[in-house]
């Protein structure tokens, strides 16, 4: 199978733009929280099948999480795989893109 590039591209431009990091700080008992929005595989199916293949899109969600721009989870609610966060290494590659 081809990797297509655009396509990953387009991934983790969904991503950065829909998954929030969000902080609450529970001062009286000194806890800090941080929860994560998430973008599942059907949800990013389902926003960029306009533009691309299915088949292309789960593999360059697939080929995202081995190359360590993605950090992916299975979610066991739903029963599908769920894009957790942008890592380090997917942030430099949508600057080297020129995203």
């Amino acid at each position: 199978m081809k990797l297509n590039q655009n396509c990953m591209k387009s991934i983790l431009t969904l991503a950065e733009h829909e998954i929030t990091l969000m902080y609450r700080d529970d001062s009286e008992f000194g806890v800090h929280y941080s929860d994560t929005t998430s973008l599942s595989i059907r949800t990013i199916v389902e926003r960029l099948r306009d533009s691309y293949s299915v088949p292309d899109i789960k593999y360059a969600f697939r080929m995202l999480g081995e190359a360590g721009y993605i950090i992916k989870e299975f979610s066991q609610s739903d029963q599908t795989e769920m894009l957790t966060a942008i890592t380090y290494e997917g942030h430099r590659f949508i600057q080297v893109s020129g995203l």
